[in-house]
């Protein structure tokens, strides 16, 4: 890695930072110092140490500090990439499993993972993909041997992780997305290979196969169909697993990451890898307020001017709501009149409906019009079959005598009081 494309959008004002990443290979070590800034990721130094094995950790361990000091990363924990041969990686779908619930059901498929016996273990996985993870499990005496060589050597040491795992993380930095891609690194004894599909996220295969033989195995595997990847693979070129881990260690809010090392034996990184997660925190802030009083000026000012329109629309409002009240006044003035017209025409009918019922002979002396009944007193030659009479006129109804029938004084007639309901309400 020397050099990879800049971030866009918000994730490139977030890219920051400067880590350090240890491959062991072999006999050797590899170290990468890489620097991440909004522009992309740039490897800035490299050194190899030869058969660190055979040397006193003290004497590599200086000449690391030595290097690490020159490349302006003085103090700054490693990232450390375990051999191939000393860990065990699976890809695990995990379609349909929250997240909050990934580590439960992961430590199942830890279990079924481990070959280990009853020896211990040490593990970690990391989310890769939409709906997968890679777990990695190794020894827990594997790490705490390296934990010892490396703090004999005076190096402060943030995890140990896996190669597929620093590949994934850096590629991803930048670009949360995924697309297929194949990689090789081919050499005398095994051919190592690492790509990215859909059907296996993350992939990791180092084979004693001849470099076509295994990249046919290896595409087949992932079953790869973009024509990019199934062109001539990228190589990767030596300390190509240092300078991933140590991008990926630069910028760890940018990336999964996936660390073998008992969070309890993690060392503590430098306060400024904070610096800028810190400044956009404040940024963040800042940009909240002012959106906040930029909200509450334009409430103020919109409230001002909805105020001075309403002021203008005071006096045709209240013009309007004086003219709907004298309109409704109107309506009930007519209403009123219109009843009142209505009483008299029904009154009318109802005086000359008794009119006609007491026939001469009869007379009536007195006629009482009421709202809702008529009260009639006279004379009549008939007077027991005028409750009937009225009962039958389609204007009145329950006719009653409201006195006894009494002789009059007029020979022959026989003086009477009644009354009748007015058929239906008076209007």
């Amino acid at each position: 890695m020397t050099e990879t494309g800049s971030a866009s959008g918000f994730r490139k004002w977030i890219a920051f930072g400067t880590g350090v990443g240890i491959e062991i290979d072999g006999e050797s070590l590899r170290a990468s110092v890489v620097r991440v800034r909004p522009s992309g990721a740039r490897t800035v130094a490299q050194h190899t140490i030869a058969n660190f094995r055979e040397t006193p950790a003290s004497e590599w361990g200086a000449e690391l500090t030595t290097f690490l000091a020159a490349a302006g990363a003085a103090g700054r924990a490693l990232m450390i990439v375990l051999p191939p041969a000393d860990v065990i990686s699976r890809n695990i779908a995990m379609a349909g499993v929250q997240k909050r619930e990934m580590a439960a059901a992961l430590a199942f498929e830890m279990d079924a993972l481990a070959p280990y016996g009853d020896q211990e273990g040490a593990s970690g996985w990391m989310l890769v993909g939409d709906s997968s993870a890679l777990a990695a499990i190794t020894r827990a005496e594997t790490v705490a041997h390296y934990t010892g060589l490396f703090a004999e050597a005076g190096l402060p040491v943030a995890g140990f992780s896996t190669s597929a795992a620093v590949l994934y993380a850096s590629r991803h930095i930048f670009d949360p997305g995924s697309r297929e891609f194949l990689a090789l690194d081919a050499r005398e004894t095994e051919t190592r290979i690492y790509g990215e599909s859909a059907h296996v996220p993350a992939y990791w295969a180092s084979v004693e196969l001849p470099p076509e033989r295994a990249v046919a195995l290896s595409r087949a595997q992932m079953r790869l169909s973009s024509p990019e990847a199934l062109a001539e693979p990228a190589t990767l070129e030596a300390g190509a697993l240092a300078a991933a881990a140590a991008a990926a260690s630069a910028c760890p809010w940018l990336s999964s990451s996936l660390n073998l090392l008992p969070s309890a034996q993690r060392a503590t990184r430098s306060p400024w890898m904070f610096a800028p997660t810190v400044a956009l925190l404040a940024m963040t802030v800042l940009a909240a307020i002012a959106l906040a009083g930029f909200r509450h000026f334009e409430s103020e000012r919109l409230l001002g001017s909805l105020n001075a329109e309403i002021q203008k629309a005071q006096p045709a409002a209240r013009r309007a709501t004086e003219a709907e009240r004298a309109r409704l006044a109107a309506i009930a003035r007519v209403d009123q009149i219109k009843s009142y017209r209505d009483r008299t025409r029904k009154g009318l009918d109802v005086l000359k409906e008794t009119t006609r019922l007491i026939a001469p002979p009869a007379w009536a002396n007195q006629v009482d019009i009421l709202r809702n009944t008529v009260n009639v007193a006279g004379e009549s030659a008939a007077a027991d079959g005028l409750l009937k009479v009225f009962d039958a006129s389609p204007l009145f109804r329950a006719s009653e005598f409201t006195s006894p029938l009494s002789r009059a004084t007029t020979p022959g007639m026989d003086l009477f009081r009644l009354r009748a309901e007015r058929e239906g309400p008076a209007k």
